[in-house]
């Protein structure tokens, strides 16, 4: 992979449209086209787990489509852009690390070739996909909303989303899961608002709401 290389992601899909929006990423800086083919290769190998419904390639693919399509200014699109890469690189069911360990991961894999401010801010955007907690910066706000783009889709592709997740979990005893599954859908009803942008607001607030509480009903 060349990163001089002109191409245009509109004209790809599925892997093909991951590979080409990569490449356009890692043109804004120096990586070695040998580290270029090996991270996406290992990100590649994560992302198509057969242990993940949700958390996989597509989902990926979702949030880069969607920060193409955002119509806001957004300062640091490459910071956003390497966050949702790498977001959800380490991704194991129940356990409380796998945010912090994705921030490793990308710091293990790209630190050498980005600024130590660039680093970090990535580290905390990554780490920051935890809890979506509110913040004042307004990229970060953009990342948070693309992750959870998905609440507030039709109710036919919401429906398939929570089915993936629970497939996620599928070793876990059903009065388990409907437990800790109610105290999520829970905690993002109880906010004020679910989005923080108001793009996201606008176009996906209510329909998430609508979703959460018909799937809290069905739990």
């Amino acid at each position: 992979m060349n990163s001089t290389t002109k191409v245009t992601k509109n004209n790809f899909e599925g892997a093909n449209f991951l590979l080409v929006s990569w490449v356009d990423m890692v043109a804004n800086f120096s990586l070695p086209e040998d580290k270029n083919i090996e991270i996406f290769t290992l990100l590649g190998i994560q992302y198509k787990e057969n242990t993940r419904h949700y958390h996989n390639w597509d989902h990926i693919k979702a949030m880069i489509k969607g920060l193409d399509n955002y119509p806001e200014e957004i300062n640091d699109r490459l910071s956003i852009e390497l966050a949702i890469w790498f977001h959800d690189a380490i991704y194991v069911p129940l356990r409380k690390d796998n945010e912090s360990r994705s921030a490793k991961f990308f710091h293990e894999q790209l630190s050498h070739y980005l600024p130590i401010e660039r680093t970090g801010k990535v580290m905390s955007y990554i780490e920051a996909t935890k809890n979506h907690s509110k913040t004042i910066d307004k990229d970060l706000q953009v990342l948070l909303d693309l992750d959870l783009a998905i609440l507030g889709q039709s109710k036919a592709v919401y429906q398939n989303y929570a089915n993936q997740v629970r497939e996620e979990f599928g070793y876990v005893p059903n009065f388990l899961y409907k437990r800790g599954r109610k105290l999520v859908l829970k905690s993002f009803l109880d906010r004020p608002v679910i989005y923080q942008t108001s793009v996201f607001r606008e176009e996906l607030e209510e329909q998430a709401r609508e979703n959460i509480r018909e799937e809290l009903e069905s739990l």
